[in-house]
């Protein structure tokens, strides 16, 4: 039922009922005692999992809501799940979904530490893209804010952060250099 369900939802994310089908789903599954993180993330909608689909699929900016709740019952995301949504995600070109999907605690793109370390902001880091204009074939801009830069650097010594440009994923990861 649950498969079938989440099915059901990747197909139609646009439907009223998908974040209350979801929902309802997480339910049945821990009074039946299966693990729903395993049904999110299991490739079983035509090779890939729900959350692709729904990525794929579009959802309009601010209504991400479905999204949310897929998430919130599939984390942490396994290494392969976040793949795929960095996949989906270049393939729709948006950085401001990504972005979404990046903050959230299930996408993992905080370390331990910085959780610990940070706790109600850590979530606050900021990643703004700017595609040039055609004139300027292939150029953009990145703004960025890491929360507490200095400190972090200073607990973890590295901090990581992710953003799509030019129809390509960009993986920063800024480690301190220290002499020996």
């Amino acid at each position: 039922m649950a498969y079938k369900s989440v099915r059901d939802v990747a197909r139609h994310p646009g439907a009223q009922q998908s974040i209350a089908l979801v929902e309802t789903c997480a339910e049945m599954c821990r009074e039946k005692g299966v693990n729903f993180s395993e049904v999110l993330q299991d490739p079983s909608v035509e090779g890939h999992r729900p959350l692709y689909w729904v990525i794929i699929s579009g959802p309009p900016s601010n209504q991400y809501g479905l999204l949310s709740a897929i998430l919130n019952h599939s984390g942490p995301l396994s290494s392969e799940a976040v793949d795929e949504v960095r996949l989906a995600c270049l393939q729709v070109g948006d950085q401001t979904l990504f972005s979404h999907l990046w903050k959230h605690p299930a996408y993992g793109a905080l370390s331990g530490a910085d959780e610990l370390f940070l706790g109600a902001a850590a979530h606050t880091d900021y990643v703004d893209v700017q595609e040039a204009t055609a004139d300027e074939v292939g150029a953009f801009i990145v703004h960025f804010e890491i929360t507490q830069f200095h400190k972090r650097m200073t607990v973890s010594g590295k901090i990581v952060f992710e953003f799509i440009a030019r129809g390509l994923c960009f993986y920063v990861d800024h480690a301190l250099g220290c002499p020996n």
